[in-house]
């Protein structure tokens, strides 16, 4: 088989699942792929980064709801208000260039791609945007940290905003080989899976 790739989120949303839910998310990621892909919360992330790429003001970010299919806009509306509670006078910025990356795993590769990165004094932290509603689980928060911070590198902090909520989870720099171990396992089951369904 050729190497498979997928998004962080799939990945988390697998590598946090239990028992058959596990198949399931497998099924509806395959699925689909097959019919074409679709990326609910692109518009708004993408206008996210925008925002700051452009340096306007976060106002502007309603833009995204202009022309946007009805049955988006109560969510886009609740992670525009979440965003801007969160973003107050800070200034992030586009996280782009090197540290943005692949993990690789055996017949896995996983995107792995913060899009932003916040400057606090002598701490930079890589921002993963988390939009949907609900509330992102600590198991997905660990995981995510994890795979931010094996590609990112050592001295940038990994974090999750979820952005609905304006609460930023930040992680550690530190990794083990115990949870090295874990996500390799997961790797495997799920091209294991992808394999079988």
């Amino acid at each position: 088989m050729a190497s498979l790739a997928v998004s962080l989120t799939a990945f988390v949303d697998f590598a946090a699942a239990t028992g058959t839910a596990k198949a399931g998310k497998v099924q509806k990621l395959k699925k689909q792929l097959q019919t074409g892909g679709f990326d609910y919360w692109l518009p708004l992330r993408n206008a996210i980064v925008s925002l700051h790429h452009e340096n306007r003001p976060a106002v502007t970010l309603s833009r995204v709801l202009d022309g946007l299919d009805e049955r988006k806009i109560g969510n886009y509306t609740q992670c525009i208000a979440g965003y801007k509670q969160w973003l107050g006078r800070k200034q992030p910025e586009p996280f782009v260039g090197r540290n943005r990356g692949l993990w690789v795993t055996g017949d896995l590769t996983v995107r792995v791609n913060p899009e932003l990165i916040v400057h606090t004094g002598t701490q930079r932290t890589a921002v993963k945007l988390y939009f949907s509603a609900p509330p992102i689980s600590r198991a997905r928060v660990d995981l995510a940290q994890y795979l931010i911070r094996k590609v990112v590198g050592p001295q940038i902090h990994p974090a999750v905003l979820d952005v609905r909520r304006a609460r930023l989870h930040v992680g550690s720099l530190r990794t083990s080989k115990a949870m090295d171990a874990l996500l390799e396992g997961e790797a495997r089951l799920f091209v294991s899976m992808w394999e079988a369904i």
